[in-house]
């Protein structure tokens, strides 16, 4: 059992957005001040939280005495009822590697065949997955497609520890997807305005969708699967 702030309420607390207010110490100056924690975010509920959360600003906190901004990682729930999607956050891995279970959930949760769901355990995957989903395309083939990509050594295109962020499916003239971008960060660079953006062909993403292995690699026990590029490197053992 996840630690009771880590645990999701009932079905209709999961189907609202719910918040709380919390006391936070700045770790700069050690004022103290509030900071408002999204346990579910209901994205048809609240629009506005859409974008909070796929930016990541749910989890920032300005101090209003010194004016320094930190990260809160806390366990979170996004749900888009529209698209069927439910992606939750949580802080910690479990201990055996694998997906979270529902049976690690205090209350009874009923689970919808047509929905997608998610489990990220970092902030940046987590606003990542977002964007893969949205975009309708299999976020399974665009992780394999990530390895795919940074496995070949392109040293004058790509550094060795790039890590590829999906950013969006990029439409032709009639509405077709036509390239996938991707922010091109490494550690350092995580949060810089000066990242490099990579355009991938929508056929490349076409081709590996047509190989059953793309999603036989993610297959997991956990209704809530971690589908990231840390899962295939397990995977892989690299």
């Amino acid at each position: 059992m996840y630690p009771q702030t880590f645990v999701l309420g009932n079905q209709n607390q999961i189907n609202m957005s719910n918040n709380s207010t919390h006391q936070i110490s700045c770790p700069s100056c050690r004022h103290t001040g509030e900071f408002k924690r999204w346990d579910s975010i209901n994205v048809d509920l609240d629009p506005d939280m859409r974008e909070k959360a796929k930016c990541g600003a749910i989890f920032t906190w300005t101090c209003p005495n010194c004016g320094e901004t930190f990260t809160v990682p806390y366990a979170t729930l996004y749900h888009d009822m529209k698209r069927n999607l439910m992606i939750y956050y949580l802080p910690t891995r479990p201990e055996n590697g694998k997906g979270l279970s529902i049976s690690s959930f205090k209350h009874h949760f009923s689970l919808n065949p047509e929905y997608t769901y998610r489990c990220t355990y970092e902030i940046g995957d987590f606003m990542e997955k977002i964007a893969e989903l949205e975009s309708g395309l299999d976020d399974r083939v665009i992780e394999l497609l990530k390895m795919v990509i940074t496995g070949k050594k392109h040293p004058k295109d790509l550094p060795a520890d790039v890590e590829l962020r999906f950013v969006a499916a990029v439409p032709d003239n009639g509405g077709e997807p036509k390239t996938l971008m991707f922010r091109c960060v490494t550690g350092k660079e995580n949060n810089s305005k000066d990242q490099k953006v990579m355009m991938v062909p929508f056929e490349v993403y076409k081709d590996l969708d047509k190989e059953p292995m793309a999603r036989k690699m993610f297959e997991q026990e956990a209704e809530f699967p971690e589908v990231s590029q840390a899962f295939l490197r397990r995977l892989l053992g690299k």
